[in-house]
């Protein structure tokens, strides 16, 4: 019967409306209709394509645009599990977006709604990756994790942690990214986990980190020992290189050591830089390194040292020390036998320590036989050694001192000795038979009492093979001498004038001495060959020591002519213990002439206190001692 008011029938979008109608016909399909009286039951037809879905399976439209479900798509309201299950490769969920701006794509939230209740460290989903172990055992093999580590607000930070499975437990801590430290961080639980990031072909680790010894690899993996490990195949020119793009010019690439201990101390180590090698037998060894040391840790009062390091034979020795303490550059610290060589640009060996030899050796190494320097030069005519000064006053020119540093000095102590040296051989000009001294100047102190010291210099030449002396000079209180051939060896003294090679001589051999010539042997031991000696009187005016009276002195004696140009008669006394060699002359132009000799003496051989009277005007008298208090005076009056 009519229904009123009219039945409609509709889409619920609309897009279909059927008004008024008054039959209701449902599609076989998916449908079945039973009545009983007046009443219609209509229900899903299970047995049909657009049957009603299994239970948990969800459904979806087929390709009839009929409802259907499936044993790959399932919902578990119970465990409150959605399953997709795939049987291939392809793509098993794809989230797409249609929008065309550039600000968002497909967007899929994990949500963990707490409400008013959400704390710090709350799991806020994750991603499982799992499959059946050989057992069939459900097991997860990797995982990722999103953590609230704060929700306080304004101040919120997260955690994303992606972990595997490692030996039958997933650690959650491989990666982590650190809201709360702005950091990546790899193996954030500490665990036995490594870092790796491999290169190209040949080299899986271009870095990689070991958890496990707690140090990093570059080019390799690291060994036990090393904290940092880098490791280089030789491809590249440069192992490391440290560069700055600073373009003032304050600083460039900075590299440091820095040791912070709390408790600093004296001799701590800095750290070292050491230079390896693996030797023919595998062995490693270090070919040299350099050290730094605290010399002293005093605040406001440090102090650095510097220690270089070789290898020689197996043995590291200090070669090379940079001592902050002392402010030295120091070689071979420890004493051991390590030398120092500069070579110039064409000498080598410009300057050589030689530690074993205890001794230096400026452009050569030093002979053995070489107390302490050993100079050698080419001899070409510049000089070997100038020691100048560029004083402009006149108080002191260039010094060179050589200094006996004796805790006990005695006298005739050897103050020192310059050698003057050459080769020898057994011809002039054949092959040399080695070093020889053909001169040299040596010195010694003959007193070395405070305020009186006294010094002496001797000079020797190579006689026959010998050294022998020729010349000394020596110093007495407050005098001094020069003495020439003080051995009595067969050692001339010759003087040379402009024209003379002999103007004068002292003949050793004959014990002679010459003016002019050479000594004849046999003749006068004062010689002045073809009587070529000429000289002016010596003249003295009488004075007056007393009334009328002259004391000869010994100065008086020496050869000189007395003169008395008086009337007045003058006495001559002799000087008491005449000696042998003494003489003079006395001339008178009017007086008489009185000499008398002193108790102890003789005078023309009468003894005691004589006296003879010379009276003739102008003549000359000779009074001479010819042995010690034996005078005599001629006997012309």
């Amino acid at each position: 019967m009519p229904v009123s008011p009219p039945l409609t029938v509709k889409e619920s979008d609309g897009s279909v409306s059927v008004r008024p109608t008054n039959v209701l016909s449902f599609n076989a399909a998916d449908f079945s209709v039973s009545g009983s009286g007046d009443t219609a039951t209509i229900s899903i037809d299970s047995t049909g394509t657009g049957a009603a879905l299994t239970d948990t399976y969800v459904g979806y439209g087929d390709g009839s645009n009929l409802l259907t479900g499936s044993s790959k798509f399932t919902y578990s309201a119970a465990s409150e599990l959605l399953t997709l299950t795939c049987s291939d490769n392809t793509d098993t969920l794809v989230i797409k977006s249609t929008d065309t701006d550039a600000n968002v794509g497909p967007i899929f939230t994990l949500f963990r709604d707490d409400g008013a209740t959400p704390t710090a460290n709350d799991v806020l989903g994750r991603v499982m990756f799992k499959a059946d172990n050989s057992v069939t055992a459900t097991t997860t093999y990797a995982e990722i994790t999103g953590i609230c580590n704060s929700p306080t607000d304004g101040a919120e930070h997260g955690w994303m942690n992606l972990g595997v499975m490692t030996n039958g437990t997933v650690d959650t801590d491989y990666i982590t990214l650190r809201g709360d430290a702005a950091q990546v961080c790899v193996n954030e639980g500490a665990a036995d986990i490594d870092f790796r990031i491999e290169g190209g072909a040949g080299n899986p680790n271009l870095f990689r980190t070991n958890a496990g010894l707690n140090n990093i690899g570059i080019g390799g993996a690291p060994e036990s020992t090393k904290l940092l490990h880098i490791i280089d195949d030789g491809t590249k020119a440069i192992t490391l290189s440290v560069e700055s793009t600073d373009g003032d010019a304050n600083v460039g690439p900075v590299i440091q050591f820095n040791r912070n201990s709390g408790s600093p101390a004296d001799g701590d180590s800095l750290g070292a830089l050491y230079w390896s090698f693996d030797d023919d037998g595998g062995g490693s060894n270090d070919a040299g390194y350099i050290k730094a040391y605290i010399s002293d840790a005093t605040a406001g009062s440090e102090d650095g040292d510097f220690y270089w390091y070789a290898l020689n034979n197996g043995s590291q020795y200090n070669m090379l020390s940079v001592r902050g303490g002392i402010r030295a550059v120091e070689v071979n610290v420890n004493n051991a036998d390590v030398d120092f060589i500069a070579n110039g640009d064409t000498v080598t060996e410009l300057l050589h320590v030689d530690a074993s030899q205890d001794n230096i050796g400026i452009g050569t190494i030093p002979d053995s036989d070489v107390e302490r320097l050993h100079i050698l030069g080419d001899g070409v005519g510049d000089d070997i050694v100038r020691i100048q000064t560029d004083d402009d006053g006149s108080a002191s020119g260039p010094h060179i001192q050589v200094y006996r540093n004796s805790a006990t000095p005695q006298d005739g102590d050897d103050l020192g000795e310059i050698f003057f040296a050459g080769n020898h051989a057994a011809t002039s000009g054949g092959s040399s038979a080695g070093k020889e001294n053909y001169a040299r100047i040596r010195s010694e102190c003959p007193d070395v009492q405070s305020s009186a010291e006294c010094g002496r210099l001797l000079f020797d030449v190579a006689t026959n093979g010998s050294l022998i002396e020729f010349v000394r000079m020596t110093s007495s209180g407050s005098s001094g001498y020069i003495v020439f051939n003080e051995a009595s060896n067969n050692i001339d003294f010759r003087v040379e004038s402009n024209n003379n090679g002999n103007m004068f001589k002292v003949d050793a051999g004959l014990d002679i001495v010459s003016v002019g010539s050479t000594a004849t042997s046999g003749g006068a031991t004062f010689q002045v060959p073809n009587n070529t000696i000429s000289s002016y009187c010596n003249l003295g005016a009488v004075r007056s020591d007393a009334t009328a009276q002259q004391n000869m002195t010994n100065d008086d004696c020496q050869g000189k002519t007395w003169v008395n140009n008086s009337s007045t008669a003058w006495t001559i006394l002799l000087p008491e213990g005449g000696l042998k060699g003494q003489w003079f002359h006395l001339v008178s132009t009017d007086g008489n002439w009185t000499i008398t000799c002193q108790v102890g003496d003789t005078l023309n051989g009468v003894a005691g206190s004589t006296s003879v009277t010379r009276s003739v005007n102008n003549a000359i008298y000779t009074v001479i001692c010819i042995e010690n208090n034996t005078w005599i005076v001629d006997n012309s009056n």
